[in-house]
């Protein structure tokens, strides 16, 4: 199936998220951040060994700045996050990390790429789904200066994919590559950030959650560099708003959380936006 990897992002996205959400019980955000990555880092750098591809790490003499800008959009939209999480609510995090979908089709239409009345249909019915599976308090909503944080965390996400794209087309580098970069630099923000504010250490019973997280965070990486070189940047985006659907259920079937009616209605309705994206974008070229 064209989209099945899509889909399959999705789901590792949403793992990744709730071991990462269990993880961060028994470490901080900082020393989860810095062993994830380094999981990555040696991951990676045994696939580019064995495969007898560490030659390959030297095309960033010709792509530093972009490598570099790709690591650093990466650290800063997981500092962002956390800081969104530290001074403002969960629930307003919940819907403000989504608004990265307006901005990757706001850019989208600046670089000339135009979305069909069903494209736009199909996107809505999605986001709508999302604020019912998320379960969105509206009442209790209210704008403070936290949700700052979330907003730019979701800017630099969009622009972060479509700098990958760029590398990826400009530089024909292969998708190991850039995430060897993007993980390595994001890596050596953490370990900095790390030494200045983590107060926290360690606990060794979540290690098995820190490792799962980190082997997500692998897959993440390889599934979300092949679907940005397949499919056009705002296809992308827009599929991984399944991501809550798969962390609900899964939380639902082995977390001992409730499904309630709202959110069941709402994941019908990303269900038929994405049949509805699906069925127009057959025969689109990334």
């Amino acid at each position: 199936m064209k989209y099945s990897y899509l889909l399959l992002l999705s789901f590792v996205w949403g793992m990744y998220y709730i071991f990462n959400k269990i993880a961060v019980q028994y470490a901080d955000v900082f020393t989860v951040g810095i062993f994830i990555r380094v999981l990555v880092f040696i991951i990676l750098s045994f696939i580019l060994f064995f495969r007898k591809r560490i030659k390959e790490l030297k095309i960033i003499k010709i792509a530093f700045k972009e490598l570099f800008l790709i690591g650093f959009l990466g650290f800063l939209l997981d500092i962002f996050a956390f800081l969104g999480l530290n001074y403002s609510t969960a629930s307003n995090g919940s819907l403000l990390l989504k608004s990265d979908i307006f901005f990757t089709d706001i850019i989208s239409l600046f670089l000339g790429v135009r979305f069909t009345s069903f494209d736009l249909f199909g996107s809505i019915s999605m986001i709508l789904g999302i604020l019912l599976v998320l379960n969105v308090d509206f009442a209790n909503l209210s704008f403070n200066f936290g949700d700052i944080f979330f907003i730019l965390s979701a800017l630099f996400i969009s622009l972060n994919a479509f700098l990958i794209k760029y590398v990826q087309k400009k530089y024909k580098i292969k998708n190991m590559i850039i995430a060897f970069y993007n993980n390595f630099f994001a890596m050596l923000f953490f370990i900095f950030i790390s030494y200045k504010f983590s107060d926290r250490f360690f606990e060794f019973k979540g290690t098995i959650f820190l490792l799962l997280a980190g082997i997500c965070q692998f897959l993440i990486y390889i599934l979300y560099y092949y679907n940005l070189h397949k499919f056009p940047i705002w296809i992308v985006r827009t599929f991984l708003l399944f991501t809550p659907v798969f962390v609900t259920i899964i939380g639902t079937l082995f977390l001992n959380e409730k499904m309630i009616f709202v959110q069941i209605i709402g994941i019908f309705l990303i269900l038929f936006g994405g049949f509805i994206i699906i069925l127009k974008q057959k025969g689109v070229k990334s």
